[in-house]
């Protein structure tokens, strides 16, 4: 089954089984259980009465351990919808083209799944017509974030389902196979509506007071979507934040050798370039690996690259933090870079707030006296002088300038 979806890298599905009920796995369990690892070194987690799933996408390994994560999508396999007849009418379902297999995960419940002809390598194409399926009915509730994203798992045919809701271990049944059944997104998403017939009304590009793009769209499964996924879309994400944050930074250090990437002992025979995609490199870990190893050699290298991490995106911050803390193993704790992180960021806000209105100069020192001692907070909905705290509605404020 998985040499037909996922071809040659097989050995590279993402795989997980286990026993406990998926609908209550204590907390402790939670991580072992859909942790999950590569086909070739699950041993006995696909065996016996266990519940078993894969994932649509393959990932690039970190530090040698598989993972399920956006940041490493390699590519996706297959769509796959959930609760067919059950919960999702077959009026729907029969709306796309004919499965490559229909597998009952619980007793009159279904699964279908279409393999894609081609891997899918553009994550921003796949969240895009998962998202178009969820909400032209192809998801229990018309919201079903569980088969958003290109991480999800689906059952896998030899499986068992052990809710229990259904008293004894229930046994997946393959009730249909076409593995000659294979398809495009386009063939997929062109039995779908996308975008309100095209209705661009209601969609919002705008800059933030930070620097940052803003999006907002107001049609149904557009409407969570980001100024982040704007650039996902766009291609940009990690070059224009990352630029606006890194740009004129310069430091005197000296370079250091990035260490060989690690990967599985069995890739070895096998050309990397067919295996994995090489990740394109963030301008914060350039900026990370020229810091010297010490970090009291050079503390002013090193306040400007924190400067710029507290300047990037929630997501990139994260990572960046985690790079900066394993760039100083043993040196700087995990706490000591989010402190300086956090006191960098509190230092940028103090500095937006002094400099706002000094761009107004050239208009007037007036004009730009009052943008220097007036903020406007939307929380209250009031002009506040930071000088004085004097508080005006909108109305009083204009009246007063």
């Amino acid at each position: 089954f998985l040499t037909t979806v996922f071809g040659r890298n097989a050995p590279f599905s993402h795989v997980t089984g286990f026993s406990d009920d998926p609908s209550n796995i204590a907390n402790d369990r939670r991580g072992i259980c859909w942790g999950g690892t590569y086909f070739s070194r699950a041993n006995g987690e696909l065996k016996g009465e266990t519940n078993q799933y894969f994932c649509i996408s393959r990932f690039n390994p970190v530090d040698g351990k598989a993972v399920r994560r956006k940041s490493e999508f390699l590519a996706t396999h297959c769509i796959v919808a959930d609760d067919v007849k059950d919960k999702v009418p077959l009026a729907q379902a029969n709306r796309l083209p004919p499965p490559s297999w229909r597998l009952e995960t619980s007793p009159g419940n279904e699964q279908w799944g279409w393999i894609l002809a081609e891997p899918e390598a553009d994550r921003s194409r796949v969240d895009n017509l998962l998202d178009g399926l969820v909400a032209r009915g192809l998801s229990p509730d018309g919201t079903d974030p569980g088969m958003r994203g290109v991480t999800r798992y689906v059952r896998l045919p030899e499986g068992w389902n052990t809710k229990a809701k259904y008293g004894a271990p229930f046994k997946c049944q393959m009730l249909e196979w076409h593995p000659e059944h294979k398809v495009t997104l386009e063939q997929l998403a062109s039995r779908i509506v996308a975008h309100s017939d095209g209705d661009t009304s209601g969609t919002i590009l705008y800059i933030k007071t930070s620097g940052e793009i803003g999006f907002k769209c107001h049609h149904g499964h557009c409407q969570d979507k980001t100024g982040g996924d704007l650039l996902d879309k766009l291609g940009l994400r990690g070059t224009l934040d990352a630029w606006r944050a890194f740009k004129g930074l310069e430091m005197a250090s000296t370079p250091v050798q990035a260490p060989a990437p690690l990967t599985p002992d069995y890739l070895s025979a096998v050309p990397q370039g067919e295996v994995m995609a090489q990740r394109q490199a963030q301008p914060w870990e350039a900026a990370i690996a020229k810091l010297p190893a010490d970090p009291a050699i050079d503390q002013v290298a090193l306040r400007g690259v924190i400067r710029a991490i507290a300047q990037l995106p929630p997501l990139e911050m994260d990572l960046a933090a985690k790079t900066l803390k394993d760039h100083y193993r043993g040196q700087l704790s995990a706490d000591a870079v989010r402190k300086e992180i956090h006191e960098a960021e509190k230092q940028l806000r103090k500095e937006r707030v002094e400099a706002q209105g000094g761009h107004n100069l050239d208009i007037s020192p007036e004009f730009a006296q009052v943008c220097q001692d007036w903020v406007y907070v939307a929380q209250i909905d009031r002009f506040i002088n930071k000088r004085t705290l004097l508080m005006l509605p909108e109305k009083a404020f204009r009246n007063m300038f």
